[in-house]
This record gives C-alpha cells, structure tokens and sequence, in this order.
C-alpha cells in the first residue's frame, strides 16, 4: 500500500510541487528578514540625523538669546529699569521675534519690575524667585 502510494501520480505532482514552492518561501522570508533590517538602520540613521537637526537649531536659538540678552543688558532703559521706555522696547522685540512670549526684567536683588503679558507675570515671578535664590550668594560675597 505504501509502495503504491509512493508510486501513484498524485504522490509525485504533489511532491514537485512542494519542493518547488519550499525554496520559493524560504526566499522570499530570508529577503524579507534582510529587507526589515535595512529599513530598521535607515530608520535609525534618519532619527539620528533629525535629532542633530533639532539640536543644531536649539543651539543656534540658545545663541542668538544670549545675543539679544547680552545686548539688552547694555541698554540704559533695561539696566535702569525704566518702567515705560523698558516695556515699549521690550514690546518691540517681542512683536519682532515670534520667538519670544514674553520678556521682562529682573533685578540683582530679585526684585522684578518689567513684564509685557500679565497672564505670564506668575511664571516671571517664580523665575524671579529662583534668580534671588540663585544670585544671593554672589550678592552677599
């Protein structure tokens, strides 16, 4: 019965068949494995490029803040703490760079006397309140 089932048509179709379909899907999973593990290195290469992009344009925001801080440092009106004159220039910078929300000025003793957005003088004031902690110690030296 074996020797006849080993021996009849079908068995032998059927047989072709599967040997020939086997090799077909190993290959096609072997490329597919191959395949998912480039795409997952493009994948990381681009998040690694993308962060270096956001990095860069975080430093070069970091830069030019410190530039308009530097500069505004040098302005009477800002070191003197004019009220009027310090909020109309500050108002100015605000409305030039989009960047900014809100800009105000504190001084060394933590005292803080110019702000342009109400609704964002709480945030300024608890900035206020870690500036004074933070320079009390250089204040006292």
């Amino acid at each position: 019965m074996v020797r006849t089932m080993l021996a009849s048509l079908r068995f032998r179709v059927l047989s072709l068949v599967v040997l020939t379909v086997v090799p077909i899907l190993g290959l096609t999973v072997f490329t597919s494995i191959g395949q998912r593990a480039q795409q997952a290195v493009q994948v990381q290469q681009e998040e690694l490029r993308l962060a270096r992009l956001a990095a860069l344009d975080q430093e070069r925001v970091m830069e030019g803040t410190r530039q308009l801080l530097s500069t505004l440092a040098q302005l009477p009106a800002v070191h003197g703490g004019e009220g009027d004159t310090c909020s109309k220039l500050l108002a100015g910078i605000v409305q030039q760079n989009q960047l900014y929300a809100n800009l105000g000025v504190i001084s060394l003793e933590g005292i803080f006397s110019v702000a342009l957005s109400p609704r964002q003088s709480r945030c300024m004031l608890e900035i206020a309140a870690i500036f004074s902690w933070w320079c009390r110690p250089t204040i006292l030296r």
